[in-house]
């Protein structure tokens, strides 16, 4: 596990953040998907078909997004923080 991620999480913690950073790293990938030509993404649907495993898609996504992509923290930071207030905002309309 991640030096950084807290190891005493209970399994449903672990899921959620898992859940949370495939959602993260969904919006990220989608933002510069959008600014890709048509060249490049014929390579995002070789390189993450769903034939392959997680995994494998992970590994790919990333590939790709440091060959195309110039600034991935701004964006993942970004998207984490545009989430952190959904997450918020639904908790405020549950209290």
């Amino acid at each position: 596990m991640n030096k950084n991620f807290p190891e005493n999480l209970t399994q449903a913690q672990t899921d959620s953040n898992s859940r949370i950073f495939d959602l993260i790293l969904g919006r990220v990938l989608k933002r510069a998907y959008l600014d890709f030509d048509e060249k490049i993404k014929q390579s995002v649907k070789e390189l993450t078909g769903s034939g392959k495993n997680p995994s494998t898609r992970l590994r790919a996504s990333k590939k790709l997004a440091k060959k195309y992509m110039l600034d991935l923290k701004t964006l993942f930071k970004e998207e984490a923080k545009k989430i952190e207030a959904e997450i918020k905002t639904e908790i405020q309309k549950q209290i």
